[in-house]
């Protein structure tokens, strides 16, 4: 808390103890005492909320290097949260918001306002972290094998004592991860990013999870699972035994 000035324009026509965002940061706001103007911050992972005039979790109230993405005259509107291709907010009162994640393995299309394949969507999200890596290699591989991208069917990783560097294919090439080379398309199989039809039923494995499908109506995505036993055989288009079935991802 800090004391800035006396007889502050700020606190011109405030009452004392009426608390209101700085209009240059999300976390930091002021507070008037007989015409002296307090500063206060939130800190860390949480933000002031101009509608109750508290600091609330950041997911509450989404903004963004001092810019607030809802407002009044935002409400019910779509936000995709930035860096993260699979969140987005929904605008409620004022500041506030309600904070959403896409299933695994999707992005939020700002365009539909749906989630929606990342064929779909142009989204620069941050880079993968080293987990990605960890989780293959803590499935009894060695400690250098090549990994496919969980959403880019031309990316893959190089993955190294826990450590991972990630590499693009050439042009018109996917990476092929049973062989462990880029390839043509029909040659790599590659399934992370189908299309999903505007018409009809259709059903198509999961990028990443084995035991989890895909199913487009009439162009909207839906995430189904198969429950911890059984996989989506992607041949058959069912779930069956895991050591049954064909699973793209495994």
């Amino acid at each position: 808390i800090g004391a800035l000035a006396a007889n502050d324009e700020l606190c011109q026509d405030k009452p004392s103890g009426v608390f209101f965002a700085r209009p240059d940061s999300c976390s930091g706001y002021y507070s008037c005492e007989d015409d002296v103007l307090l500063e206060f911050d939130c800190g860390e992972n949480f933000h002031f909320s101009v509608k109750d005039g508290v600091c609330k979790e950041t997911h509450h109230v989404p903004c963004f290097d001092g810019k607030r993405l809802c407002d009044d005259d935002h409400r019910g509107q779509y936000f995709q949260e930035p860096e993260v291709c699979g969140g987005y907010f929904v605008c409620k009162e004022q500041d506030e918001a309600d904070h959403f994640d896409c299933p695994s393995g999707l992005h939020f299309n700002p365009d539909t306002f749906q989630c929606d394949f990342p064929y779909n969507v142009h989204c620069n999200e941050a880079p993968v972290d080293d987990t990605y890596c960890k989780q293959y290699n803590d499935n009894g591989r060695k400690n250098f094998f090549f990994v496919p991208h969980p959403h880019m069917c031309s990316k893959y990783y190089y993955c190294y004592n826990g450590n991972q560097q990630e590499f693009t294919c050439p042009e018109d090439f996917h990476f092929d991860p049973f062989n462990n080379f880029c390839a043509r398309p029909n040659e790599a199989g590659c399934r992370a990013t189908p299309e999903c039809p505007a018409q009809g039923f259709h059903t198509f494995p999961h990028p990443v999870d084995c035991h989890k499908y895909v199913f487009c109506v009439d162009g909207h995505v839906h995430v189904q699972s198969c429950g911890p036993e059984l996989f989506f055989d992607y041949q058959a288009s069912k779930c069956r035994a895991a050591d049954e079935s064909v699973c793209f991802t495994h």
